[in-house]
């Protein structure tokens, strides 16, 4: 609380400060202290007047660091107004270069220098993680931002009515729109709820490995004032006593978060996770923090690797953990985060529901991140109907201490206007075949597809298009040859990399690693807030990325970010649907494997097909299935999100979605196993499986 007073107080009188020189003579360092105490003293009447002058005092007068930056700025301005009576008008160049950014920066860096010095002092995690709010993804160069918002409790939501309960079993398989139902007319206890998913998510655990630390006491505790508030006549909304997990980089409250990582299984932020924040705010309840991929990589953890319910792969990472239990439905839903195919990996290998936000959506404070430039806080969840509530209360409009974050107007799903859409399809025909030399079953179209994705398209494609014939919504089908007349050609633009072309602007592919832009988000341009500097393996990725080539690479991105998002595509469709899963949609020469994520699309994974083939393990507990991933502009989720539902709530469709986690299956085949579970993946054979 303290930090924040003074930083509110603080930041406006030093941009104040370094603001371009005017008449007069700059107060003293001293001075300029005593203002900001006198309006620490009136101007926050919640915090005593003898904390606000012990708060004022130890970070300005008593932090040598600031008191030298501020003395700095004091001798410059003094600096200038001897420089403008001393010197004569025609000294034109001298006073120029005095004005230059290395002589006397300005109001906005300075600001911003004092503001990581306040935030280093008071958040320590800051130093290793996200330490300034300033925007440093350039989308705000590339489109135009909101210009109009809402509040969460500004959407209303349409719950059912005579929802079917009889046993806390049925609600592991409801919609929250359900469970929400059952809160609101006090059907069932607050208590009730939260013990039914804290006592699955811990029953499944030992096989699973989705958990790394329970918050169950303080849910339990939460729940029971939750009914409280409820027999007051105090409703919070539809996420009132809905259990979540949250990926192990969010601080919740005074819990360890390790990132996945056994080096820091005692770890503590000290700064809360603003998005847990909202949920919580809304009476949303947090019981657990699930596995992350060893510091944001892959399925394999501190504690061991983290498995698909469905007993078909690991799970995918490094939401590892979200994406498992949301699967499971240990979980109604579960925060996930991506940097690159951290939300689309679990989606594919758990076969559960995801979603990626657009740029600014959801606020990255309290969450120790990889990459600022790159992430995107999003969740995993089993039913589209659900995402509307979700991202409404998840969403955390203007943060000040995340200077990406962007507040947007958002609309209850179920209340867009299904026929004013144009959707593009990307259809194929091929067959499912057995490649013996990777031993899996693999689709022979031209279509692009990870993992499963692919398998069986046709046949849903066709799904898909009756459900959006019986829904009104217009929609073309094209194949992966006519998609790139549908786009503009980035790859003419003289900015675009040539790889055969050493001298070209934007020559970086050696020091990036992986091809022209493979690897772009491990450079030092990309990383400039991690603790990864450099990449993962420093012999690999480039180290301290020149200058010229830092400045060179982000104009670059904000160039085709321009581009791509002012496209004439997006004015002819709303959203296109593909099988593949990959950063990017399809069709279009992207300047990197992850240039969406610069870009910030709204991307949504939807799960639409699942199919048992026990015979791909001696457990038989094995289910394949297939997702297509929905591309819109920025801050169209709510679109996404309808069209999703259109296709999870059609009849033929919604009958191919109800195979389950073979529970039996999963005691059976990971019973007593140890945390890595290699051995179970030892007897897991394609080549056994004919077609199904």
């Amino acid at each position: 609380m303290l930090y924040k007073v003074v930083l509110a107080v603080t930041l406006p009188y030093v941009a104040g400060f370094a603001s371009s020189p005017g008449g007069g003579t700059p107060p003293t360092t001293e001075a300029l202290v005593e203002v900001m105490l006198n309006d620490l003293a009136t101007s926050f009447g919640q915090v005593s007047t003898e904390e606000k002058n012990t708060a004022a005092n130890e970070i300005l007068k008593g932090n040598p660091e600031i008191k030298a930056l501020l003395t700095e700025m004091v001798s410059k301005q003094v600096g200038m107004e001897n420089w403008r009576t001393t010197h004569p008008e025609e000294s034109t160049r001298s006073f120029e270069r005095f004005l230059s950014y290395e002589s006397l920066p300005d109001a906005a860096t300075i600001a911003e220098k004092v503001e990581a010095k306040l935030y280093a002092l008071y958040n320590p995690a800051a130093g290793a993680f996200l330490y300034r709010n300033d925007d440093t993804t350039l989308v705000r160069e590339m489109i135009q931002l909101p210009n109009s918002s809402n509040m969460p409790e500004d959407v209303s939501f349409d719950l059912p009515t005579n929802v079917s309960y009889s046993q806390p079993s049925d609600l592991i398989w409801m919609t929250i729109h359900e469970m929400a139902s059952l809160i609101r007319d006090r059907t069932i206890s607050c208590e009730l709820l939260v013990s039914t998913f804290i006592d699955r998510m811990l029953e499944y655990e030992d096989y699973l490995a989705y958990l790394v630390q329970p918050l169950t006491e303080t849910a339990r505790a939460t729940a029971l004032e939750m009914d409280a508030k409820l027999a007051n006549g105090e409703y919070l909304g539809p996420m009132m006593c809905i259990p979540f997990g949250l990926k192990d980089h969010h601080q919740v409250a005074d819990e360890y978060t390790s990132f996945g990582n056994i080096l820091f299984a005692r770890n503590k932020l000290t700064t809360k996770s603003k998005v847990a924040e909202t949920l919580m705010k809304y009476g949303a309840i947090p019981i657990g923090k699930m596995t992350m991929g060893s510091l944001a990589s892959g399925a394999v953890h501190g504690w061991g690797m983290t498995v698909s319910p469905y007993l078909n792969d690991d799970s995918g990472g490094s939401s590892t953990g979200s994406g498992s239990a949301a699967a499971l439905r240990a979980l109604p839903f579960a925060i996930s985060e991506e940097t690159w195919g951290s939300i689309s990996s679990p989606a594919r290998s758990n076969y559960v529901s995801g979603h990626i936000p657009s740029y600014g959506v959801t606020s990255k404070t309290g969450a120790g991140l990889l990459s600022a430039e790159t992430d995107h806080i999003g969740f995993h969840t089993r039913y589209l109907k659900d995402f509307g509530l979700i991202m409404n209360y998840m969403r955390t409009g203007d943060d000040p201490f995340d200077g990406d974050s962007v507040a947007f107007e958002f609309e209850d799903p179920a209340k867009v206007n299904l026929s004013s859409l144009n959707v593009l399809i990307v259809v194929g025909s091929g067959n499912w075949t057995y490649n013996t030399e990777e031993d899996e079953w693999d689709f022979d179209a031209n279509i692009e597809q990870s993992g499963t994705s692919a398998w069986k398209w046709p046949e849903r494609s066709r799904l898909i298009m009756e459900a959006f014939d019986a829904a009104g919504i217009k929609y073309e089908a094209k194949t992966t040859e006519e998609l790139p007349a549908l786009w503009e050609d980035y790859s003419v633009d003289p900015l675009f990399p040539d790889p055969e072309d050493s001298g070209s602007l934007l020559d970086l592919a050696s020091s990036v690693g992986g091809g022209a832009w493979g690897y772009f988000q491990q450079c030092d341009l990309c990383l400039e807030n991690s603790r990864f500097k450099g990449g993962y393996d420093p012999a690999g990725y480039a180290n301290n990325l020149p200058m010229k080539s830092n400045k060179a690479a982000q104009y670059a991105i904000s160039h085709f970010g321009r581009r791509f998002l002012n496209d004439p595509f997006w004015s002819k469709y709303d959203a296109i649907i593909h099988t593949g899963m990959g950063s990017n949609a399809p069709g279009y020469h992207a300047l990197a494997g992850n240039f969406e994520q610069w870009v910030r699309t709204a991307k949504t994974f939807v799960v639409d097909y699942l199919q048992p083939v026990p015979c791909y393990h001696p457990a038989g507990g094995t289910v394949h299935g297939g997702l297509v991933t929905i591309t819109s502009l920025p801050w169209k989720e709510a679109i996404n999100f309808a069209i999703g539902t259109t296709i999870q709530e059609y009849p033929p469709i919604k009958a191919n979605l109800q195979t389950k986690p073979n529970e039996a299956a999963i005691k059976a085949a990971l019973g007593g196993r140890s945390r890595c579970a290699i051995e179970y993946f030892d007897t897991f054979t394609a080549s056994n499986c004919p077609d199904p």
